[in-house]
């Protein structure tokens, strides 16, 4: 820090960023030319943006799972409480006599027309 202090005392603040521009410069250039260290370093970015994107999924697919876990829970309860419902329900009773009547009486009623028809 005192040498950064003693940069600008001597050279100014712009003799300070182009010190720090050649600096970042050379080590740049580096990446420049193709090697198998720069082809690394590449890959292991790749491959750390990867792993974050998986990381990312299987957060969404764990969320996920708890929510359908939530959402098939509500609907058995919501089915027993419309079956219980269901069960209690006088209308409910009424239509069901009312059907089995219908079976009994249809086909006495159709012989009935068929045989009306033909006469």
């Amino acid at each position: 820090l005192l040498r950064v202090f003693a940069w600008i005392t001597e050279n100014s603040v712009h003799g300070l960023q182009d010190l720090m521009l050649r600096t970042c410069l050379v080590y740049a250039s580096g990446d420049l030319e193709p090697s198998p260290a720069r082809d690394m370093r590449a890959l292991e970015a790749g491959m750390e943006h990867l792993q974050a994107r998986v990381d990312l999924l299987n957060m969404a697919l764990a969320a996920s799972k708890g929510e359908m876990r939530a959402l098939g829970e509500e609907a058995r309860s919501m089915h027993l409480g419309l079956k219980q419902m269901l069960e209690d329900d006088p209308v409910r009773e009424l239509a069901k006599t009312h059907a089995k009547y219908a079976f009994a009486v249809r086909p006495r009623l159709i012989d009935r027309l068929f045989h009306r028809s033909g006469k």
